[in-house]
């Protein structure tokens, strides 16, 4: 296996600590030469998570003190077989004689989903269809998709393209919205995920409306993931096997990447510079940038773009605020581009369709979502929706109200699900797409909050909420008792957005000597966006290609599996639901 003197990574979501650790791991380069920069001034991306102070009020005297905010969360499944193999490595922070990935699949044993209640209608009546409101056409719209199309037939198309022929009523359809809610698809997105989706995905396609298919974690993604790496990482904690690194890696928050520079090498290319300055909002902005000049054997990973890029966190009086310059966000990556294009290179992908595409012109919330974590010392909104959907809320999944305007849902989360949190607090989770179930009408007004999500306070969001499920009788009491911070988080949906095959560059390009792209908008055959998965499994491509490092494990594929395959059959074709 090659080795390297120098690893610089940009960014540190999952695909870079993840890449970190198999460096260290594989002993391609000791811990103190690996740095890994990141612009905001805390680790994890997607995964993070944090508390807000919440000052007292006189006249809310049994609200928390503080509160909780989980700007995202991800759902895993079975055939994660990267993340699965990464959260091997690590201790589970609630229970240090087990690994995370023994964590993981214990509590999905033992507490499995069991979604009775997926759809309300505007009853709040479950909406359960043996067919999930998929006509025979459409049903065969579908099956031609996966099975007669490719990849190339669906470049640059999104899912209602009149192509695939699918109905109006598809999109409004229980299993649609089933979809949508739980892996983010709306019609205008691309067909080239969506089909692929199916393909990745077919085993949990029959459980859509009980997530029975479905994992999640004990803890969230923060505490239960991000902790543990970034203790060993840093040389304060230790592995799976007891082990701890003499030196840590080298972190540095608040610093953003300006710019990577190539030059041609020997018919290839390789990664020359790079250019980084301390973040304008950090304690020293001087403005001043630096310049490493990469050796022969000196390597850099960068993070192309994020879903959780300019987001922005509001409170219980004041709504999340809109960021006053976006573009910053994919400003690495169109310098990445356009100085390889300098090079004669035009396979370094292109941000503008994920992060500002025409598209938005028509739609500037195609890839919105605002979503709001509630913190409550009283359990009375969880109490009144397990006695709506009749679940246990360890049990609940994602519930949606198929009629708001906000296409709202919410999702219980199991306690506890942050690091000590105490038995008197309970906590919540919930989210908007910004569209109705149409996706035609967008950024609507709640039906008595009558303003947009966006543009919604955590206490408009949490009335609106409570009385969208007809909890009128408890709104003082949950309102009294709970805080709501919600956040906005613009390019949330971004992975989704139409695209074609060249848009996303390979991890690798093609004659890359000591550079690889990471996350979630590099290429992967195969494989799904979206997911934890697909951006554990850019960092063993990564280590894979440039150091000859261990092949990833193969993408699972539904198509191939004849369990997935028989089930599909049953709920699709034969409308019997699976149990």
């Amino acid at each position: 296996m090659n080795c390297a003197n120098n690893v610089y990574i940009v960014g540190s979501g999952i695909a870079s600590l993840a890449a970190a650790v198999y460096l260290i791991r594989y002993k391609i380069v000791p811990p103190g030469r690996v740095t890994i920069f990141e612009s905001e001034k805390d680790y994890g991306g997607a995964m993070g998570a944090s508390m807000v102070d919440v000052p007292f009020s006189p006249d809310y005297p049994r609200r928390p003190t503080s509160a909780y905010v989980l700007p995202a969360t991800r759902l895993l499944e079975e055939h994660y077989s990267c993340a699965l193999n990464l959260f091997e490595c690590f201790p589970c922070v609630s229970d240090t004689s087990k690994t995370i990935a023994k964590d993981v699949i214990d509590f999905n044993t033992d507490c499995p989903y069991d979604d009775k209640a997926r759809i309300l209608n505007s009853a709040r009546e479950v909406v359960n269809d043996p067919s999930m409101g998929v006509s025979v056409t459409d049903r065969e719209r579908a099956i031609d998709l996966l099975l007669f199309e490719d990849e190339a037939s669906c470049d640059g198309r999104a899912i209602d393209d009149p192509k695939f022929g699918f109905s109006d009523q598809f999109f409004e359809s229980q299993f649609f919205l089933s979809w949508s809610t739980m892996m983010g698809p709306l019609r205008k997105h691309s067909a080239i995920e969506f089909r692929r989706y199916f393909e990745r995905f077919l085993h949990v396609l029959p459980h859509v409306d009980t997530m029975a298919n479905v994992w999640r974690m004990r803890l969230n993604q923060d505490d239960g993931v991000a902790r543990p790496i970034l203790a060993w990482l840093r040389g304060k904690g230790v592995d799976a096997d007891g082990n701890m690194l003499a030196e840590g890696v080298k972190f540095r928050a608040n610093m953003v990447v300006k710019a990577v520079n190539f030059a041609p090498d020997g018919g290839g290319i390789r990664a020359e510079s790079l250019t980084f300055a301390a973040a304008a909002d950090s304690a020293s902005p001087d403005g001043a940038e630096r310049t490493i000049t990469l050796g022969e054997k000196d390597y850099v990973f960068v993070t192309l773009g994020s879903q959780v890029a300019n987001l922005s966190v509001g409170s219980m009086d004041l709504p999340p605020p809109t960021v006053s310059e976006p573009e910053k966000a994919w400003a690495l990556w169109t310098q990445i581009k356009e100085d390889a294009a300098r090079r004669g290179r035009d396979d370094f992908g292109d941000p503008e369709p994920f992060f500002n595409p025409p598209e938005f012109k028509d739609d500037p919330f195609l890839s919105t979502w605002v979503t709001f974590t509630v913190t409550s010392t009283k359990p009375t909104f969880l109490d009144r929706l397990s006695g709506l959907t009749g679940n246990k809320p360890w049990q609940q999944g994602i519930v949606t109200l198929a009629d708001s305007p906000w296409l709202l849902s919410v999702a219980p989360f199991p306690k506890p699900h942050f690091y000590c949190q105490p038995e008197d607090i309970w906590a919540w989770w919930g989210f908007s797409l910004c569209h109705d179930k149409s996706q035609r009408k967008l950024d609507q007004p709640g039906k008595y909050v009558l303003k947009p999500v966006t543009k919604c306070s955590g206490s408009e969001i949490l009335e609106e909420t409570i009385r969208q499920f007809g909890f009128d009788t408890d709104l003082a009491d949950i309102l009294g008792s709970s805080v709501c911070i919600p956040c906005l988080l613009p390019h949330a949906g971004s992975v989704w957005l139409r695209r074609w095959q060249a848009n996303r560059p390979k991890v690798v390009p093609d004659g890359g000597r000591n550079f690889a792209f990471l996350g979630q908008f590099c290429e992967i055959p195969e494989d799904t966006m979206f997911t934890m998965e697909y951006s554990v499994r850019s960092a063993q491509v990564a280590i894979e290609r440039l150091f000859g490092g261990p092949s990833p494990p193969a993408v699972y594929q539904g198509q191939t599996d004849p369990v997935a395959i028989a089930a599909a059959f049953s709920r699709f074709v034969l409308n019997c639901p699976i149990h």
